[in-house]
């Protein structure tokens, strides 16, 4: 039995001491929670993309051409863009993480956001630390995945695009150190880890790739006729513009004053969020040529709950 082709057809699948990586490509990892596989899927769905040195890639997913194409080529790996939104994180979640995982660097960080939140909120009736608190819980309540981890490493429910954040690690051989706030402000990439995949461990990368995979031109009528499928079902192009489009339009308009508010909070310390969003690009790996019907079934899934008439939480839960 040989190696399953690669999509994308890659040459460097044996640069990797693991075998089953070797075998399979990026596979499942049985303790990535369906909230995380969720957001990590979103997550290079609504981030700028590139098919090696192409792009970026604003829409959802690549075009038909565009898959295509990579699909003909050899050497080109998937890159996407994922924020990191250390600001955010910091200020919704500290008071909600363990308290033996807060480092004296994190509570300062803390203050100084709160110093800024109180100098720019304004409020008729009510204190600046009063709102904050309000705040603070109000994001609290879309705390996702990570309850018993470090702030940084925990995920927020996806419902809207700016709580798609990176997975960030803060090293506990750091908090044994004796460092400075304005070391971690002005080079957090040296401090806080971000490739991690601990806990956005490339399950939703998998089933993007596979997506990919599905939509470089495979025939899949054969399949959709066996499984009695309409044909409205099983033409590719019709089902990528329902993705496309489904997707697009899954950002909740009457939630953007959450997305004006996280956006607010994230840049409350520029200093943080300008250098945390520098060159943070991500590689995708590869997943088998041959997986395409599982991601021709989960594709014709999608396009349903998309369709759907429901409420935007319903139709997040039925995608995770």
């Amino acid at each position: 039995m040989g190696v399953p082709k690669p999509f994308p057809n890659i040459d460097d699948i044996y640069n990797v001491k693991n075998p089953a990586f070797i075998l399979f490509g990026s596979r499942f990892y049985a303790d990535q929670t369906t909230v995380e596989l969720l957001a990590e899927f979103l997550m290079v769905m609504f981030t700028n993309k590139w098919i090696g040195s192409d792009g970026p890639i604003q829409s959802p997913l690549p075009s038909l051409y565009a898959l295509e194409n990579w699909a003909s080529t050899q050497g080109k790996k998937l890159k996407y863009e994922p924020k990191i939104r250390l600001n955010l994180k910091l200020f919704s979640l500290l008071r909600a993480s363990p308290l033996d995982s807060r480092h004296p660097v994190h509570k300062i960080h803390y203050q100084e956001l709160s110093r800024e939140f109180s100098k720019k909120v304004q409020s008729h009736n009510r204190a600046p630390d009063e709102v904050q608190e309000w705040i603070e819980d109000f994001l609290k309540g879309f705390q996702g995945a990570g309850f018993d981890r470090t702030w940084c490493a925990q995920n927020f429910y996806p419902i809207v695009r700016t709580f798609l954040a990176q997975e960030t690690i803060w090293p506990k051989k750091h908090a044994k150190k004796q460092i400075e706030l304005s070391e971690v402000r002005f080079n957090p990439l040296r401090f806080y880890e971000t490739a991690k995949h601990n806990f956005l461990a490339r399950g939703g990368e998998l089933l993007y790739l596979q997506q990919c995979n599905l939509f470089s031109g495979k025939d899949v009528n054969d399949l959709a006729k066996e499984l009695g499928y309409s044909s409205r079902d099983y033409q590719l192009d019709s089902l990528h513009r329902c993705l496309q489009q489904g997707f697009e339009a899954l950002e909740i308009a009457h939630l953007s004053v959450v997305n004006e508010l996280a956006n607010f909070i994230e840049n409350l310390d520029p200093v943080t969020h300008g250098e945390t969003n520098k060159n943070t690009k991500l590689e995708c790996d590869w997943c088998p040529e041959e997986s395409w019907p599982e991601a021709y079934l989960f594709a014709i899934e999608m396009s349903r709950i998309l369709r759907a008439t429901l409420g935007p939480i319903e139709r997040l839960e039925l995608l995770e």
